[in-house]
This record gives structure tokens, C-alpha cells and sequence, in this order.
């Protein structure tokens, strides 16, 4: 086996093509940004439960170095939006335990979605994920306009339209 992946590699050397492609080749998708910036986020940001019904601006977040799972998808959310990725942030519920839970949502070109989690870095097919009843999400029409102290607050601090 050693013998004949020399053999191909000194083979592929010799006509002059490489099997290993070079950086610059290999495709850099918007998927792979949004992994790097969600895994800075899940690991600069500690985890920790804030006072009910507060939403940090995406600055006061990162200054602090802490923040809930809103505070952590609306910092997420700020950065990608200034990468210019769009995502959606979604409220719901996790069904592992009974709790009120934020995350991310995109949609690549294709139309598939994924869930973005900024509390653990990591991103779930989203029909994998629902399927298995982790994540329930409440209609935005419903959370949205219960909220909307909290959203104007925060579009408000933070100086710009974040939610």
C-alpha cells in the first residue's frame, strides 16, 4: 500500500500535477465565516444568565465578556451583519430542558437552513435539528411585538438596527 501511494505521488510530481490543491483553490464558503465567527464567539464570550429582560448591545457584550444566549446571537448577529451575512435571530424554546433559548438561522444559496448556536459554536442542519425536537421556535409575529421594549432599547444603545 506504502509502495503504490509513492509511486502515484512521485508519478504526479513527474507530469507536474499536484494532489494537493493550493489555498488559494480551495473554496472559502460564507458557511465557513459564520463557523470561524461563531466558534470567537462561543469561546470569547462566557456564558451567564443576565438580569430578566435585559438585551445587551452587541459593544456592551463584548466589553463585559459574558452574556445569555441573546446577548451572545445578537453580538454574533452585529458581526456577521458587518460581514454582510445575513441571518435571522430566532427565540424559542430548547425541549432538553424548559427554557426560553435565542439562536441564529441562515440560509444558504441553495435554500438549505442551518441553526447557529453562539452559546456552544456549532451548527446544525436545521432539518436534522428539528426533527429531533431540540429547538421549537416561536413566530416572530408573536415574540416580536411582546419584545419590542427590548428590541427598541437595543437598536437604541447600540446606535443603529440590529433587531
Amino acid at each position: 500500500m506504502k509502495k503504490g501511494l509513492i509511486t502515484i505521488l512521485t508519478l504526479a510530481t513527474i507530469i507536474g500535477k499536484s494532489l494537493i490543491a493550493p489555498a488559494s483553490v480551495i473554496p472559502y464558503t460564507t458557511l465557513d465565516e459564520i463557523s470561524r465567527q461563531t466558534k470567537k464567539v462561543a469561546k470569547e464570550i462566557s456564558y451567564s444568565k443576565d438580569i430578566e429582560g435585559t438585551w445587551s448591545a452587541p459593544e456592551v457584550t463584548r466589553a463585559v465578556g459574558f452574556g445569555d444566549c441573546e446577548d451572545k446571537a445578537i453580538l454574533l448577529r452585529d458581526d456577521l451583519m458587518r460581514k454582510k451575512i445575513k441571518t435571522d435571530f430566532e427565540y424559542g424554546d430548547m425541549t432538553s430542558k424548559p427554557s426560553k433559548h435565542a439562536w441564529l438561522e441562515y440560509s444558504d444559496a441553495s435554500g438549505k437552513r442551518y441553526v447557529i448556536e453562539s452559546t456552544n459554536g456549532r451548527i446544525y442542519d436545521k432539518e436534522k435539528i428539528m426533527r429531533k425536537r431540540f429547538y421549537r421556535e416561536i413566530d416572530e409575529k408573536i415574540w416580536k411585538p411582546y419584545f419590542k421594549e427590548r428590541i427598541d432599547n437595543l437598536n437604541e444603545v447600540a446606535g443603529r438596527k440590529i433587531l
